[in-house]
């Protein structure tokens, strides 16, 4: 369920956390309300990933039933504007099941394209416009497991026209960079499988190292390459 409350605030939301990936939202006032209007509530499925904002526009990415479904609003009237669906099957891990099978990864709107990371690990890249299907990838034919034990949750980023998220699964798998308009991987990097952390992208020394958690290892990593810049090794 989304609800939407009054007061308004122009700034986008486009990824995990917000535009620097920090939580931070420098646009909305210090003076708020005494109480919130409810201006529009919409039914949009099971899940834990966070909707994102961008140009008038609110994106969620939800199970609804047997399919996972990004959904497009109006961020003023909640109207639906769009909406892309595929069926996904998913086994819970006994350990997990109060998670509930719906996505966790938070997707990621860059000039003009929208991208997600589903439970089961298949990435989509549609038009945020049109809500037309870009590409699609999944991972079964070259990783055993393609989410880790609990399930996929790590959020996307996009860097300098490059989408980059961690594939695969437990033990297995790849940090990859892919061109976001066409789905082409740019780089690969196979040491270990994906964790639940999601990468930032922080500059240094005049380069531009993304730093990301595997499921044994901490790992900063130039975003252009994939050169290791420095890496913690233990069990995490």
């Amino acid at each position: 369920m989304i609800f939407c409350a009054t007061p308004n605030h122009a700034q986008d939301w486009t990824q995990w956390r917000g535009a620097n990936r920090d939580g931070n939202s420098p646009a909305i006032s210090s003076q708020w309300p005494r109480t919130l209007t409810e201006e529009w509530k919409v039914t949009v499925g099971v899940g834990h990933s966070s909707p994102v904002v961008a140009k008038g526009k609110i994106y969620i990415f939800a199970r609804q039933g047997d399919q996972e479904t990004l959904l497009c609003l109006d961020a003023i009237t909640g109207k639906e504007i769009w909406r892309s669906s595929q069926p996904v099957a998913y086994e819970m891990n006994p350990a997990a099941t109060g998670h509930g099978k719906g996505p966790k990864s938070t997707p990621v709107v860059s000039n003009g394209s929208i991208c997600t990371l589903g439970i089961s690990g298949v990435i989509s890249c549609h038009d945020a416009i049109t809500g037309k299907l870009k590409w699609r990838r999944e991972f079964s034919k070259q990783y055993p497991n393609t989410s880790p034990l609990y399930g996929t949750a790590m959020s996307p980023l996009v860097d300098n026209g490059l989408l980059i998220a961690h594939v695969g699964g437990q033990d297995r798998g790849a940090l990859m960079a892919f061109n976001i308009e066409t789905g082409a991987v740019k780089w690969s990097n196979e040491l270990d499988g994906p964790a639940y952390a999601s990468p930032i992208v922080v500059t240094a020394r005049r380069s531009t190292p993304g730093g990301y958690v595997h499921s044994k290892r901490v790992r900063r990593r130039r975003c252009r390459s994939r050169t290791a810049a420095l890496e913690i090794t233990g069990q995490v």
